[in-house]
């Protein structure tokens, strides 16, 4: 639950009642749970890493449709349809793998990316801010896309071009 500490800051989540820090917790759990949202977010990045895994490899062009969110705790079934999973490799050995390699990057986005958490913001903050009075929360941690001290820096593409990207607070 690392997204608690990179929305808030220590000072804003003792502002909370006891009761509504668990609902806190509960509304960033049922996001990452994934949410139909976060599941959107997260399908660009697993269908990179499904390509690459794919054999033989999948073209771009090919349509990989987010399926309807399963009962299953596995990432990899809320984002590709069994039958998608099924085209990743016809070696039992390898299949294992490969769905082992994705449901880790599908985790590590998940549990990552600026993205994900600008979708759990949008849905957090608004009852944040109807429990708890001005000022609006704040995020001290360096790492957080929401603290003022995080800058955003990413090469672009082509990869030889190696300018920067300086992203200015707010956004």
């Amino acid at each position: 639950m690392a997204a608690i500490f990179q929305l808030f800051s220590a000072q804003d989540l003792l502002r909370l009642a006891p009761g509504q820090f668990d609902e806190l917790r509960r509304l960033i759990s049922a996001e990452l749970a994934p949410s139909a949202e976060v599941r959107a977010v997260l399908k660009d990045r697993a269908n990179q890493v499904f390509r690459q895994l794919a054999s033989p490899r999948i073209p771009a062009t090919d349509p990989l449709p987010l399926p309807p969110p399963p009962v299953s705790q596995l990432l990899r079934e809320h984002l590709f349809t069994p039958v998608d999973l099924a085209r990743l490799d016809a070696d039992p050995a390898q299949l294992a793998a490969k769905h082992q390699m994705l449901e880790l990057a599908i985790r590590c986005e998940r549990d990552n990316s600026p993205y994900v958490l600008e979708v759990i913001m949008k849905r957090v903050y608004p009852w944040f801010t109807q429990q708890v009075p001005l000022p609006l929360p704040t995020s001290d941690t360096g790492y957080s896309p929401f603290s003022k001290a995080y800058k955003v820096i990413r090469a672009l593409d082509p990869p030889d071009n190696l300018n920067l990207i300086d992203r200015g607070w707010p956004w």
